[in-house]
């Protein structure tokens, strides 16, 4: 989701912004500064303690990081509201602050802490404990637990919550558990504005206060990145950028979820595997403790787009790009000798545990969603989520449809540019003369039929034809790497056992939380077969583009593909 605040007296400019564009109406005597530092933070707190578990006056809870960024906005929220707040920190200095904060009572997390929380509560346990650390508490937090109490697991600083058993509920005494996400509260406009008022109104009467560690301007997003990633931070950090709130609003609200305003951002770690003859490149960028999100490229043989970091957000996600082999970054560039589908699979794999990955959201669009598809269904406890665009199952009729006869009706000015390198007694079976022309040994026939073949994707890849696109797509590297991977992965069919094995494999990943996102006039890889997975898989949600066509560039496509990055972050 996207957040705009805007001052009370330019509220009317902004009618026409995008429903994916949230506005938020700052009031008097609250700064911008301080709007921005509170939202995230406050909006969670505002959730945790009216919501999810209504706290009444003078019940005692516990909340796990009692001095951190939402925990101390929590116990002085709490306080406020009259309860008594048993807090749990790591060393002294955090105490400290967890007692200035409102704390009651702050116990340092040790192998003590239990027995200095039952001294404190006499036994009795409270009903609920906030707990944003995960893993490493769980079992703690479930003992300090009244019977029938709840747990709300709101974090994972740990690491997430694994090979749980719901039979411990009933050791403890009937427990509750819940996973809240802030996404599920503030969905609509109502509850958003009803949360945020309450959120002002305590820091307008000094109920809470947010400390302001730093402040970036846009311009100085890398510094920002450099200190967020270094922990070199206190505090809320924000940045801003000077934008006159005018008629020309929604232009750019409708750029807010564009990826090439998102700020960029460099890599923080790059490497290759060595695979035999293939060296595989791939990087790391955004939040070296965030959770982790894999982009899978397009084609085969298109490569990693830098602008792919900027899906995601990147104080929260760690993202990790891989250039599959021969593709982009990849050596040798174009290489198909070991380059299966099976192949990949298993770099990805690979590439996981070599960076300590337990599990991971993936996010692939065309040739990326088939990738990830089979991926997802070998190694189905490695995936927490998927994020699909574009649909491509690498089956006969879609092949014939975009190579051979289908789009050729819709794009023919494009069409006349793709054949005019095959001979006319060649042309019933387009896929195969390529074939044989882009693998041919004299270079320059073998450079004029990959331009032909990857110059027809790159024109009919957006609904209204992007010539600084269809110009990237001719160069020479991305064209032969692109055209010799593409009819390679093609003739082989993918090297699958048959046409319909990821859509007869959707058991296997069933229950993995997943979006299938689709343009509606994309001819590259039409809605027909996005159609068709949601069919054999109902329970991953099914989002058309209405006026979009394959790119994941296109405004439309773009925010659908940032709001399911926002909506799985808390997975």
């Amino acid at each position: 989701m996207n957040m705009v605040i805007v001052e009370k007296k330019s509220i009317e400019t902004v009618s026409k912004i995008p429903k994916t564009v949230k506005i938020v109406k700052i009031p008097d005597g609250l700064s911008f500064e301080l709007a921005a530092a509170s939202m995230l933070k406050g909006l969670t707190v505002w959730y945790l303690l009216h919501e999810t578990y209504e706290v009444q006056k003078n019940e005692t809870i516990v909340v796990y990081a009692a001095a951190g960024g939402v925990g101390s906005i929590l116990v002085q929220w709490a306080a406020s509201l009259g309860a008594k707040v048993i807090g749990i920190v790591s060393n002294e200095q955090k105490r400290q602050m967890a007692l200035a904060n409102g704390c009651e009572h702050v116990i340092i997390d040790s192998e003590k802490a239990l027995d200095e929380f039952n001294e404190i509560t006499n036994h009795q346990g409270v009903k609920v404990v906030y707990d944003s650390v995960g893993q490493a508490t769980l079992n703690a937090s479930l003992a300090m637990l009244a019977p029938r109490g709840l747990l709300v697991s709101y974090g994972n600083a740990s690491g997430p919550v694994d090979n749980f058993s719901f039979s411990t509920l009933a050791k403890h005494g009937s427990l509750y558990v819940t996973r809240p996400t802030l996404w599920s509260y503030i969905s609509n406009h109502h509850d958003l504005m009803r949360s945020s008022s309450l959120l002002f109104e305590k820091i307008l009467n000094n109920a809470i206060n947010i400390e302001i560690g730093q402040t970036y301007a846009l311009s100085n997003v890398a510094q920002a990145h450099h200190e967020l990633s270094n922990r070199m931070t206190t505090g809320s950090s924000i940045s801003y950028s000077t934008v006159h709130v005018s008629a020309s609003l929604p232009n750019w609200g409708r750029e807010l979820t564009d990826p090439n305003v998102i700020p960029a951002i460099e890599p923080f770690n790059t490497g290759y595997l060595n695979k035999g003859l293939h060296e595989i490149y791939y990087e790391q960028s955004g939040n070296p403790d965030g959770y982790p999100v894999l982009f899978l490229h397009g084609g085969p043989g298109g490569g990693g787009d830098i602008n792919a970091r900027r899906f995601f957000d990147p104080s929260h996600y760690k993202i990790i790009i891989l250039d599959q082999r021969g593709s982009g970054r990849s050596k040798p560039l174009g290489c198909v000798e070991d380059n299966t589908t099976q192949h990949l699979i298993e770099d990805i794999h690979q590439i996981k545990n070599h960076l300590n990955i337990k599990s991971w959201h993936v996010f692939g669009g065309s040739w990326g969603s088939t990738l990830s598809l089979a991926y997802a269904q070998a190694f189905p406890n490695e995936v927490s989520a998927l994020i699909l665009r574009g649909i491509f199952l690498l089956r006969k009729r879609e092949l014939d449809w975009f190579y051979q006869y289908g789009a050729s009706e819709i794009y023919p000015d494009a069409w006349e540019n793709y054949i005019s390198v095959i001979k006319k007694p060649d042309q019933d079976n387009l896929l195969s003369a390529f074939y044989e022309l882009i693998h041919h040994a004299d270079n320059v026939t073998q450079m004029r039929a990959c331009k032909a073949w990857s110059q027809w994707e790159g024109a009919t890849s957006k609904l209204v034809p992007d010539r600084g696109l269809i110009d990237h797509f001719a160069s020479d590297d991305f064209a032969l790497a692109l055209a010799k991977i593409e009819t390679h992965y093609f003739m082989n069919r993918g090297f699958f056992s048959s046409e319909t094995q990821v859509l007869q494999n959707i058991d296997k990943i069933r229950h993995i939380p997943s979006v299938i996102i689709q343009g509606r006039y994309d001819v590259v890889c039409p809605s027909r077969t996005a159609y068709e997975l949601h069919q054999a898989w109902p329970e991953a949600d099914f989002k058309i583009a209405e006026v979009s066509g394959h790119s994941a560039y296109e405004k439309e496509i773009t925010d659908l593909l940032i709001e399911a990055t926002e909506k799985f972050r808390d997975i």
